[in-house]
């Protein structure tokens, strides 16, 4: 990746504050009149739903469905990467791409299960080519706290990583049981990825301030 895209990856349970964090972050590098771009794998992908299908097809085949929804969120990242990335790097300015998820949640909500290993996703992404992150920033707090949080703005199960720790049928105590795991797993992809030599900052939105954390990172950034 060219020296002037600064690549920062965004990630962390849902409800965890990561995305007030890079509105946030967002508005801190606009005061400072710094280029910046952010980049959602949501938004930049145009078929989405091949994801979910995928994991249906893993399913009927006896498994999780996390193998098949890996492979296919990690190809069509390599795609969204290699297309935005590569025309920023024809901007003459410096550039700073928020990324809203990334590598950190395929670590975390792929592996949940077992059906797949870190190192395969991992291997997976280095396979295509992905450029790694400049900056890892993962958010995390309580389980207790997300699900609040959730409640509040009625989002429990919106988005791609809400159909997966929530899918429809499941019960309460179960959906509450892969939260809380889930929230582990990213504090282990926290030192997965430190072990791999990434800069990681791990910041707990329990008890950091939105002031507190966007300073930590504008700092490093």
């Amino acid at each position: 990746m060219a020296e002037k895209v600064t690549l920062v990856v965004i990630d962390g349970p849902s409800a965890s504050g990561k995305d007030v964090l890079i509105e946030s972050l967002a508005n801190g590098l606009e005061t400072r009149r710094s280029h910046f771009f952010r980049l959602s794998e949501d938004k930049l992908d145009p078929d989405r739903d091949a994801i979910k299908k995928a994991r249906d097809i893993g399913k009927k085949r006896g498994g999780t469905g996390d193998r098949e929804m890996a492979a296919v969120i990690i190809s069509h990242r390599a795609q969204i990467y290699q297309r935005e990335l590569t025309r920023l790097t024809q901007d003459p300015s410096p550039t700073t791409v928020l990324a809203n998820r990334g590598l950190p949640a395929t670590l975390a909500y792929q592996t949940l299960r077992g059906e797949v290993t870190m190192d395969e996703v991992w291997n997976n992404h280095q396979q295509q080519k992905i450029p790694n992150p400049n900056l890892v920033v993962i958010t995390n707090c309580r389980p207790e706290t997300a699900h609040i949080r959730e409640e509040s703005r009625n989002t429990i199960g919106s988005g791609l990583s809400g159909s997966v720790t929530r899918e429809t049928g499941t019960a309460a105590d179960e959906t509450f049981r892969r939260r809380r795991n889930l929230h582990q797993n990213f504090r282990r992809v926290t030192e997965f990825l430190r072990e791999k030599s990434l800069p990681v900052i791990e910041l707990d939105t329990d008890y950091l301030t939105l002031e507190e954390e966007t300073n930590i990172i504008l700092r490093q950034v």
